[in-house]
């Protein structure tokens, strides 16, 4: 009500919905067919469609429902002499979505969507060579929880041939797995070797016990943020808190 220019919220993952939007826009359709929305109606009242969030999908999109933007070449245009000396440019790297975790204040905590669906090794690799051949000086990598994975070693290591390769990127943003100390040591050792991390995250919520049942994150020891800490000034590579 206190924003009357939004007609439409889209729920949880946009790229179906949004599609579906269009459609529906472009063939004067309604929009009460569309799972996971709420709307404005005309006279100013506001509802849901569908059963909402028993009704949305539980985050399986395909890779091939989503293609890359960079792979299809959508950014190729933008690309120039003068992008490429600009420090200032960044790109989005999506490898994987969602999380396991229930953390009350995170968005990816909500029990709708923390289970996790992922794009294939290739498909992360090749765009990250798009980047470097391009010359992209910063990535912000989009997943929650970049080392949860089993592939994710294998991931960093490629990332880090291409740096070597390219030069290019100068930094890479990552959420890091909260629980997974040895993949994200070394994913973390590998990229700083070749000097494309801007640091290690050390992520602590609170160093109260109570703080930390009241929001259900018990089960994210701070004993490990720790363990990491040591082992990153063993090998002076550079940390910072996100408190």
């Amino acid at each position: 009500a206190e924003h009357p220019y939004v007609d439409v919220l889209v729920h949880y993952e946009g790229e179906t919905p949004f599609r579906r939007i269009l459609r529906a826009l472009l063939h004067g359709s309604p929009l009460d067919d569309i799972t996971g929305l709420t709307l404005r109606r005309p006279d100013g009242t506001v509802t849901r469609t569908g059963h909402f969030v028993s009704d949305l999908p539980r985050r399986q999109i395909p890779d091939a429902v989503l293609p890359s933007p960079y792979l299809r070449g959508y950014f190729d245009s933008l690309v120039n002499d003068k992008w490429r000396d600009d420090p200032m440019v960044m790109a989005v790297w999506e490898t994987s979505r969602g999380g396991p975790y229930a953390c009350t204040f995170c968005e990816w905590g909500d029990s709708a969507l923390n289970k996790m669906s992922w794009f294939s090794d290739e498909r992360a690799a090749q765009e990250f060579e798009w980047f470097a051949r391009n010359k992209i000086h910063n990535i912000h990598a989009a997943d929650a929880n970049f080392g949860i994975l089993p592939r994710d070693v294998g991931l960093a290591e490629r990332v880090a041939a291409l740096k070597e390769r390219y030069g290019f990127p100068k930094n890479v943003h990552m959420n890091t797995a909260k629980n997974h100390v040895d993949a994200v040591f070394r994913i973390m050792k590998r990229w700083n070797e070749v000097g494309l991390t801007i640091g290690a995250t050390i992520a602590v919520q609170s160093l109260n016990h109570d703080t930390l049942v009241a929001i259900h994150r018990e089960n994210m020891a701070v004993t490990k943020d720790l363990e990491l800490q040591v082992q990153y000034q063993k090998l002076r590579i550079p940390t910072y808190v996100e408190f």
